[in-house]
């Protein structure tokens, strides 16, 4: 097993795949001060509300550069699915995943979803939402944050804590399969073989863990995230399939492993939906994985842990209202239901919901229309394989 407490870890995720959730969880044992950063690399369509950030123009949240947010710790909590269990949809993974490691303040430093502020805002960009949006670039408060800040407000959150980083792969990789360059922030060497724009020596200094989730959850998660009326919140008026992330956190595990960064024989890809059938099992793979102690509160949150997370989720307004209203991460009910009444102590089988191609897409079309089924879609279609690759490497339970 590839434990290495003395760097940070970096779970890379895409959007939508339960990652903050993840963060949610307590990591309990005392940690050198070394950053740990978990970058969860997860393209935005991985659950209903989950963890693609969405900065909301109506109500930017200015910040001063290399400044790092307050509480960067992880804890743990109950997830409350009630808007998407009202729609009979799956609960949302990305939010929940970063509330496990949020609550554990005193041992932890979470840097919540660092890179987009670069990615998307900044002079080194290479996002397309907001290009030909000058004013909403100088409104979000980042439109001078280049790579380096973002790597210094990340050393300077893990000086005396680890630092857990949860973050898109696609933020440090161009989109549309574009030629990557290293930003000149952070050196502008020529790298011809690396396809992100950090150098080999930086991707070098994380452990690197990956969270995914199957697209056909996470795409309409994110797609529902820019329709009205959840669009007025996020700010996100538009759906961006470049925005999915599956090709890039795939590129980015291939290129790891050949690098041989990640060893291929020990590594950590967890699926979010194994996370929810099984949260304690999951959780105390991860934590034996990176050398963290597994405690139960990591997977019941206090009030105070609340009040981090909003602070933290504050930045991305609207993706992660889920994982802020839970207080706990527990499995979830698969095939029986408990009867009260008569039959008090009596479990009956409940029958599990069989979904089809032409259940799913009736089912976006109600919601979304003709062009919304269209482009869920061919969205969904289009990242399956990827999926279905980083799928082979995950942990069984």
């Amino acid at each position: 097993m590839a434990i290495t407490p003395s760097k940070p870890i970096f779970c890379a995720t895409h959007p939508r795949a339960c990652s903050t959730a993840f963060e949610r969880v307590r990591f309990p044992n005392p940690m050198t001060p070394v950053g740990l950063f978990l970058a969860l690399l997860v393209p935005p369509c991985v659950s209903a509300l989950g963890h693609e950030r969405a900065r909301n123009p109506a109500g930017p949240q200015k910040r001063t550069r290399f400044r790092v947010p307050e509480s960067f710790l992880l804890g743990g909590r109950e997830t409350a699915w009630r808007e998407e269990r009202e729609r009979g949809e799956e609960p949302v993974v990305l939010s929940e995943l970063p509330r496990v490691f949020m609550s554990r303040r005193d041992k932890l430093a979470c840097v919540h979803e660092p890179f987009g502020d670069a990615f998307y805002y900044g002079p080194e960009r290479t996002g397309e939402r907001f290009e030909n949006d000058a004013e909403g670039r100088a409104k979000s408060g980042f439109a001078e944050t280049t790579y380096a800040d973002v790597l210094r407000q990340i050393e300077e959150a893990g000086k005396d804590k680890r630092a857990f980083i949860k973050d898109m792969a696609y933020y440090i990789i161009p989109p549309n399969q574009q030629k990557a360059s290293i930003v000149p922030s952070a050196g502008n060497t020529a790298e011809p073989t690396n396809p992100t724009v950090l150098p080999l020596s930086i991707l070098r200094k994380f452990q690197w863990t990956f969270l995914i989730r199957h697209p056909r959850r996470s795409i309409p998660s994110y797609y529902r995230c820019t329709q009205p009326p959840l669009d007025a919140v996020t700010g996100w008026t538009n759906f961006n399939p470049s925005e999915a992330g599956y090709e890039e956190l795939r590129r980015l595990f291939d290129y790891l492993i050949r690098e041989r960064i990640v060893d291929e024989k020990d590594l950590l890809v967890v699926d979010a939906d194994d996370m929810l059938d099984d949260p304690e099992a999951v959780i105390r793979a991860y934590c034996a994985h990176v050398g963290l102690d597994f405690t139960d509160n990591m997977l019941n949150w206090t009030d105070e842990d609340t009040k981090v997370a909003q602070e933290k989720f504050a930045k991305w307004n609207g993706w992660h209202d889920d994982a802020i209203g839970s207080t706990s991460l527990k499995p979830r009910d698969k095939k029986h239901t408990l009867v009260w009444g008569i039959f008090r102590s009596m479990l009956i089988p409940r029958e599990k919901k069989v979904i089809t191609r032409e259940s799913e897409e009736a089912e976006w079309l109600k919601k979304y229309g003709e062009k919304g089924l269209k482009e869920i879609r061919e969205c969904v279609d289009a990242n399956v394989k990827d999926y279905e690759y980083l799928k082979k490497f995950a942990i069984q339970i």
